[in-house]
């Protein structure tokens, strides 16, 4: 399951927290966007629902690709399956083709297949790029803060993409669950 001895247990403690919170993210937002998805109108659409739904799949897909980055370099180089079987956990008991529907394609399982499979392949690219690129490289001081900035911003979008779109929508769901992962990771 490790590739090498860990560097520093601090720095992969907190890549594994930020990794967990962010599959506890993609979980919260895909289970709201199901329930949006449902009862979408053409006004909603045309006011930028797809829009900001595609911009805070990207969030989340860049928050993947950052922590499992993360950890790949830090020697768990089972990350990427994490991530996978936690992606096809939640989308094969729940409404999958709610879940995926209106995100890149038409095809609800090309946009299945996009989720799950991008950001595991530019993950193991960008782990390659900086292992090719300086192999005695340490970890540097923004790599942490970038993380918490990262899962910050993912955080507080989808917070306000649920208490938004649910306003508009009529459905009345509240974001509580979004908060709960800074307890989680802070």
């Amino acid at each position: 399951m490790l590739q090498r001895k860990i560097d520093s247990w601090t720095s992969f403690g907190f890549a594994l927290v930020v990794f967990w919170a962010v599959l506890c993210l993609t979980q919260c937002f895909f289970v709201c966007a199901a329930q949006f998805n449902a009862v979408l109108t053409v006004r909603a659409v045309q006011t930028g629902y797809i829009t900001a739904l595609r911009g805070m799949c990207l969030l989340l897909a860049l928050a993947a690709v950052l922590s499992m980055t993360a950890l790949l370099r830090r020697g768990l180089i089972i990350a990427p399956l994490v991530w996978a079987a936690h992606i096809l956990r939640f989308a094969l008991t729940g409404p999958w083709t709610m879940m995926m529907k209106n995100i890149f394609f038409v095809s609800e399982l090309l946009n299945l297949l996009l989720f799950i499979l991008s950001p595991i392949f530019l993950a193991l690219l960008l782990w390659q790029a900086l292992e090719h690129l300086d192999p005695q490289l340490k970890a540097g001081r923004l790599v942490l803060p970038g993380l918490w900035a990262n899962l910050a911003t993912a955080v507080f979008a989808g917070s306000f993409f649920v208490w938004h779109w649910s306003q508009t929508l009529g459905l009345g769901l509240w974001p509580t669950a979004f908060p709960l992962i800074f307890l989680l990771a802070g």
